[in-house]
């Protein structure tokens, strides 16, 4: 099998190479460096490496809000149908923080096949997929109607 690249990705090295792009972010290179949680267009995102920093993995996440409990219900189908049919996740997990309540949002990437162009990609995507997330947890999920 080729190799994808003759640089030996690491979850520092991802790091550094994502600090030319911390403008694009809206970051300066001590916010990239110096912190787990990325600020993107004003949006809290952490990122953490899990495992060896080599051949372990590079998880995004971020917090989308407690939902009133009037909408609990119809929001947990909503994440459960999220996470099985994929819609509107993009490739995300949805989940629920069993002492508070929280719902989150997170993406996990293996170190070794991971360039800075996918990273960055991935942080958007997530990004994007916050925002709309964010929206049903703070107003409830969206109805909608059965075609049939």
């Amino acid at each position: 099998m080729p190799a994808r690249s003759d640089i030996a990705w690491t979850y520092d090295t991802l790091r550094m190479a994502l600090m030319r792009h911390g403008p694009s972010l809206g970051m300066t290179v001590d916010q990239l460096w110096n912190q787990e949680e990325l600020r993107v267009d004003g949006l809290p995102i952490g990122m953490m490496c899990d495992g060896d920093p080599t051949h372990g993995d590079i998880l995004l996440y971020a917090a989308l809000g407690k939902p009133l409990q009037e909408h609990i219900l119809a929001l947990n189908r909503q994440l459960l149908e999220g996470n099985h049919h994929g819609a509107g996740t993009g490739g995300c997990t949805l989940g629920q923080h069993r002492d508070t309540g929280v719902v989150t949002l997170y993406a996990r990437l293996p170190i070794p096949i991971t360039q800075p162009a996918s990273l960055i990609a991935k942080i958007n995507d997530l990004k994007h997929v916050t925002m709309i997330w964010r929206r049903d947890v703070h107003t409830g999920p969206v109805v909608r109607q059965n075609a049939n």
